[in-house]
């Protein structure tokens, strides 16, 4: 029996100087996957006698981390009084400690439910009710699904709530649809239950991702940063075709700017100007590096110089000779690294200015947008 597990509420936690308290809601087994589930609720045949209180005593020493009001599981042993004293306020059992360790530990993530999750589409999502560094899901009401798993951070705004973040060892966040959660996964408190007026819900342990689907809930800018990142090594080559097909775009869409008349957008305008000559001399200076290094008159005269250097050299043993040859292949190395650094440094800066293209480009259209609706105001 001191082996079996249950499925607890902690009503009050020992601290050192006080005794603490459980109240009992079920036994607990294992499932076929290794999960631990409900077996029986309170009120059935749990496999022990609780007595008249339906709680666990929690002695005073050592002191827990766990606080009140929080799910747990743990494993209990007979008191003094088991069995003698069958007084309301008498419990029969207490919390099992075994190597000055209590056998009594947080279980489950609590579920949240909110009506649907649009409210996840910002840079901070926020919830009340919840405490910081909490594990939970969320439930969407409307479409009868999970999502999770998440962790609460530190408070926002006074009284507005608590961020939220994916818990950080998960990689993706996964929906579950209610139906198709495993037997045993859910569990409501009970309707009944003295502690909890409303109802709650916990899942005592996650489901497998393969039972759900990947969530995407990145916001409109973590939706923009994400395709700026995948095409930074793609821009030179972007830019490129553009140029190809339509030789002319950047003086279209400069006319289509100076149409504009919005201070805002005079000073997009002279920021895009920049940006064009920067870009230029940068994809300028880039495609002469390339050029240089393919270039055959070049590399021929690279040859020369160091034939030039074999000639001048004054007559010395073999082995001074390798040595000199050695040293002018780490020279030639030396030579080619820096080149290749240079190439590397201004590509570099060219697909930096991309980005910042890309971002004036979807500003500019925002503008544009502004600017559109309130002539269509105005008129």
């Amino acid at each position: 029996m001191e082996n079996r597990w249950f499925l607890g509420w902690v009503l009050s936690s020992p601290d050192g100087l006080k005794a603490g308290r459980v109240q009992v809601l079920a036994s607990l087994k294992e499932n076929s996957s290794r999960d631990y589930v409900v077996d029986r609720r309170i009120g059935e045949d749990v496999g022990i006698d609780l007595g008249k209180t339906d709680k666990v005593f929690w002695p005073q020493r050592p002191a827990t981390d766990i606080l009140p009001s929080t799910l747990v599981r743990f494993q209990c042993e007979q008191t003094s009084d088991y069995g003698s004293d069958d007084s309301p306020e008498r419990d029969w059992w207490k919390i099992r400690q075994i190597n000055n360790k209590w056998q009594c530990e947080r279980f489950g993530n609590r579920v949240v439910e909110v009506d649907n999750f649009d409210f996840l589409n910002c840079d901070t999502p926020v919830l009340t009710g919840v405490n910081e560094n909490e594990q939970i899901y969320l439930y969407d009401t409307s479409n009868k699904r999970y999502l999770g798993l998440w962790i609460v951070g530190k408070s926002i705004v006074e009284d507005r709530g608590k961020s939220i973040r994916p818990y950080p060892t998960q990689k993706d966040l996964f929906a579950f649809e209610k139906m198709k959660l495993p037997p045993g996964c859910e569990y409501v408190f009970p309707v009944n239950f003295e502690r909890s007026p409303l109802p709650r819900k916990y899942l005592l342990f996650r489901p497998k991702d393969s039972l759900g689907t990947r969530y995407d809930w990145y916001t409109q800018k973590q939706y923009a940063d994400w395709c700026i990142e995948k095409l930074k090594g793609l821009a030179p080559v972007i830019f490129s075709q553009i140029a190809k097909l339509w030789p002319k775009w950047k003086e279209v869409l400069n006319e289509k700017l100076i149409e504009l008349s919005s201070d805002q957008i005079i000073h997009h305008q002279s920021r895009w100007e920049r940006l064009i000559r920067d870009f230029s001399y940068l994809q300028l200076e880039a495609d002469s590096i390339r050029q240089l290094m393919a270039n055959e008159h070049f590399q021929k005269r690279i040859k020369e110089y160091v034939l030039l250097e074999q000639k001048q050299a004054p007559v010395i043993p073999t082995q001074a000779n390798e040595d000199l040859v050695s040293k002018l292949k780490i020279q030639i190395s030396e030579l080619q690294k820096q080149l290749d650094n240079e190439k590397k440094s201004k590509a570099d800066e060219i697909s930096e200015l991309n980005t910042k293209l890309g971002q004036y480009s979807e500003e500019i259209l925002q503008l544009k947008k502004e600017l559109k609706l309130a002539q269509e105001t105005s008129s």
